[in-house]
């Protein structure tokens, strides 16, 4: 651990998308993962609630797709 002064116990989980944490004004950031762009692709991250909710982008096939009717 490095010489900062945590807060909580999850106070050192940042949010990778946003940043935020316990000590910077985040209070729900441990406990939720997300990936980067795309559901299926990629590790697993550490997320805020906020972050976590928001859906993924679509793949470009399924965007052509649902465009044309």
């Amino acid at each position: 651990m490095n010489e900062q002064e945590y807060i909580g116990p999850y106070d050192k989980d940042k949010c990778h998308f946003c940043g935020k944490s316990t000590k910077n004004g985040w209070k729900h950031t441990a406990g939720f993962q997300r990936r980067e762009t795309y559901a299926g692709v990629g590790p697993w991250l550490d997320a805020c609630q906020l972050c976590a909710e928001k859906p993924y982008e679509q793949p470009k096939q399924f965007q052509e797709a649902a465009n044309v009717v």
